[in-house]
């Protein structure tokens, strides 16, 4: 489908973002998403995953979930 006039890519995947948080869920992250980083990490459990993250890669050597699955890093 193509985009509407003045919109970029990812005009739908985002409503789909939001309608799918307007009914308490979150979408899986196989797809190309457009969270801001404070809306994916509540999302997410950033609280969580920090403390996950910092046990297993305290070094920061591997990128993390947010870099992967929204800035495609």
């Amino acid at each position: 489908m193509p985009l509407p006039a003045g919109q970029r890519d990812g005009y739908y995947n985002r409503q789909v973002e939001d309608e799918v948080g307007r009914l308490g869920g979150h979408k899986g992250l196989y797809s190309t998403s457009y969270y801001s980083p404070e809306e994916f990490w509540r999302r997410y459990n950033g609280t969580e995953y920090a403390v996950l993250k910092s046990d297993y890669d305290s070094h920061g050597r591997l990128a993390d979930l947010y870099d992967k699955c929204v800035r495609g890093q």
